[in-house]
């Protein structure tokens, strides 16, 4: 794994979690199923859609590499992750699908 450190801290350079990029996946597919689905019954231009999650991952922290343990996760290119107050642990995602309203 490649480690990038910055002000103390270490942090992954890289999300390489296979199992989490297919999670990823397949809500990409149930939502296209979804708005299939929507579609079909005419209710696309009715329907709003809100994806979000909570805030950044582990990514971080001087512990982690005091321990020798392995960081989880890359919050990349923000800094630190959970339970900091750094861009990293306190953005989260918000994807917001809105008809046009006349």
């Amino acid at each position: 794994d490649a480690y990038v450190r910055d002000r103390g801290a270490v942090y992954k350079a890289a999300q390489d979690k296979p199992l989490y990029a297919g999670m990823l996946s397949s809500v990409d597919e149930s939502l296209g199923r979804l708005r299939r689905a929507l579609s079909a019954k005419n209710l696309s231009a009715r329907t709003t859609i809100v994806l979000t999650s909570d805030n950044g991952g582990l990514a971080s922290g001087k512990q982690h590499y005091a321990i020798k343990r392995r960081i989880p996760t890359s919050n990349a290119p923000y800094r630190h992750g959970k339970t900091w107050l750094y861009e990293g642990g306190i953005r989260g995602p918000l994807i917001v699908h809105a008809p046009d309203r006349e």
